[in-house]
C-alpha cells in the first residue's frame, strides 16, 4: 500500500493497547494506554511489522479509500509528504 494523501476512512481499533519491550538499559518494560496514545501504539507497532492502516480495512472500505484518494490526488505533490 502506498501513501494516500487526502483519503481517510475510520478504522476500528481496540480501546487500549499494551506494548512490551526493553528500555535503554535492557530491562523489560510494559506500557498500557488507552485513547489516542493507545491508538498511536497500535499504529506504530503496525508500521514496525510492515502493516499500514489500509491493510486492516475490509475490501470494500479499502476500495473506497483509493477512490477518495484518486479524487483529490492532483492536489498533492508527487513526492508528498517529503517536501
Amino acid at each position: 500500500m502506498r501513501c494516500l494523501p487526502g483519503a481517510f476512512i475510520d478504522l476500528a481499533r481496540p480501546d487500549f493497547s499494551t506494548c512490551r519491550g526493553l528500555d535503554q538499559f535492557g530491562n523489560s518494560i510494559e506500557i498500557t494506554a488507552g485513547g489516542t496514545l493507545g491508538r498511536c501504539f497500535q499504529h506504530e507497532t503496525d508500521h514496525i511489522n510492515g502493516i499500514v492502516f489500509g491493510d486492516r480495512l475490509p475490501t470494500r472500505k479499502r476500495k473506497q479509500l483509493y477512490r477518495d484518494h484518486n479524487e483529490v490526488s492532483d492536489q498533492y505533490a508527487a513526492d508528498w509528504p517529503a517536501r
